[in-house]
């Protein structure tokens, strides 16, 4: 009798030991799918950890006007995300985002105005905005903002692709923005806190923790079950979440000069040592920002220019090397038509012969 208690003891510590084995394995596998989509990505968050624009607001120089957009651009993409949850998937999810909604309406006050005390505003002498009539440029205006087209473009990317679209912004930016504020936070404690400003670090941190939690449970509901459209809609969601951070940077006209800034190059050589993979293409920073002191463009017309002098120059000296040797041969060996009269006259006999 004790040796069947011990027996059906042990099989049902066996059957509950297998089902919770099954359970925890069922909930780690919509985790490691997500992974797997975000590291089949690597490349593309890279591009985005490591951008200009981002690195500013870490360092904390990026311009008043720049951050506005992104501040009412974020509102847009969580309304986005929000569409983006099904009828299937209303509950959790649906609440959370409508959660942040109602904290981007408070934080996004606290954070303009701490912008606004630090003095980002960049004012420029005998620069008249013609919407306010401040100093200011007039893409700087704050009576003039409104939510940018890539932003528009990207809600609405999110919405069409549904959750996986919200999962892939969530989690990249909520990743770019926790290393970001990682490194930098490394680099002031590394110089007593001289080199960057922080009034941005509010913005780093909330998505660096609030997005990273809303990742997760939108991670687990998230359906991966058919890889190849879930891979492709992750794979367009974060195109678009990258295309709307860098058309902010066009328009403010920022730039990543690594030459000239010590402290941009430390931090992308920290963020090098936490994810590798990007120094060796960050020259390419130059090709995709915009310039706008003009100095790159007018330096590659200069450049075209005297390489068609060089060509021009190059063309004529071979020009008359030609025409020096053609003299040369003349004196030598005779003209071509004297060649030509001289052959036919071997060919041809005399008049006189044939009489």
């Amino acid at each position: 009798m004790r040796r069947n208690e011990h027996v059906l003891a042990t099989v049902t510590s066996n059957i509950v030991l297998t089902t919770m084995m099954v359970i925890t394995i069922s909930l780690m596998i919509p985790y490691a799918q997500a992974l797997n989509l975000l590291l089949s990505n690597r490349g593309e968050v890279l591009n985005l950890l490591n951008h200009p624009l981002q690195l500013q607001l870490a360092t904390g120089d990026l311009s008043l006007g720049s951050f506005r957009r992104l501040v009412d651009d974020r509102k847009a993409i969580l309304e986005g995300m929000k569409r983006a949850v099904t009828v299937e998937e209303e509950g959790e999810i649906k609440k959370l985002m409508e959660e942040e909604l109602n904290f981007h309406e408070t934080a996004s006050l606290r954070w303009l105005r701490i912008v606004e005390e630090a003095g980002k505003t960049i004012d420029v002498d005998g620069v008249e905005c013609y919407n306010c009539g401040e100093s200011h440029l007039n893409i700087d205006c704050p009576d003039d903002m409104g939510v940018s087209q890539s932003a528009q473009a990207l809600s609405s990317i999110i919405q069409a692709n549904g959750l996986i679209g919200a999962t892939a912004v969530l989690r990249c930016y909520s990743f770019s923005c926790e290393r970001l504020l990682d490194v930098a936070c490394a680099e002031n404690d590394a110089n007593d806190n001289t080199q960057s400003n922080d009034i941005y670090h509010g913005w780093l941190d909330t998505h660096a923790k609030r997005w990273s939690k809303l990742a997760d449970i939108c991670e687990e509901k998230v359906d991966v079950s058919t890889t190849a459209s879930a891979s492709s809609s992750y794979s367009i969601c974060l195109s678009m979440l990258y295309n709307w951070i860098d058309n902010e940077a066009a328009t403010t006209g920022i730039r990543a000069d690594l030459q000239s800034d010590p402290l941009l190059l430390n931090l992308m050589n920290r963020l090098e040592v936490l994810e590798p993979g990007y120094a060796a293409q960050r020259d390419k920073h130059s090709s995709f920002i915009a310039d706008i002191t003009g100095k790159a463009s007018s330096q590659i017309l200069k450049d075209k220019a005297a390489d068609k002098v060089n060509a021009a120059t190059a063309y004529l000296a071979s020009k008359k090397e030609e025409k020096y040797r053609g003299r040369k041969g003349s004196s030598l060996f005779g003209s071509k038509g004297e060649e030509s009269k001289k052959a036919t006259m071997m060919k041809e006999p005399p008049l006189s012969w044939v009489i």
